[in-house]
């Protein structure tokens, strides 16, 4: 396996499975010869919805990049913001709605990454 190095540039953006108004990035992952995690940048419109779902065996981790969100896992709310992170164990429901007038971007890490049969959700 050799180091990688990605351009967000070369990267092709696509809509992620239960998410409305939202664009993702796979910056490294299985494709990339990462075996063990997946990292993504998703930007998120005004009024954007990941629709409520969980990740078996994957951990989730955002770090809030710019714009807020309320996140929802389990009974909890979570009201993120720029410079937030954010820690989702496995099999924990969780869904996230943007708030406010700014797009919300985030970095997503996922680990291990999920399987090869859904490249769209996380």
């Amino acid at each position: 396996m050799k180091t990688r190095v990605t351009e967000l540039a070369d990267v092709e953006s696509y809509t992620p499975v239960g998410h409305t108004n939202t664009v993702a990035w796979c910056l490294t992952g299985k494709a990339y010869g990462a075996q063990n995690v997946a990292v993504f940048l998703i930007e998120m419109r005004p009024g954007a919805v990941a629709l409520k779902h969980s990740h078996l065996l994957s951990e989730h981790i955002f770090f809030v990049l710019d714009g807020r969100a309320k996140i929802t896992a389990e009974e909890e709310v979570f009201e993120v913001g720029q410079g937030t992170t954010v820690y989702i164990p496995p099999n924990i429901e969780h869904e996230m709605r943007t708030t406010g007038a700014k797009v919300f971007r985030a970095i997503v890490v996922i680990a291990p990454p999920l399987p090869e049969k859904k490249p769209n959700a996380y």
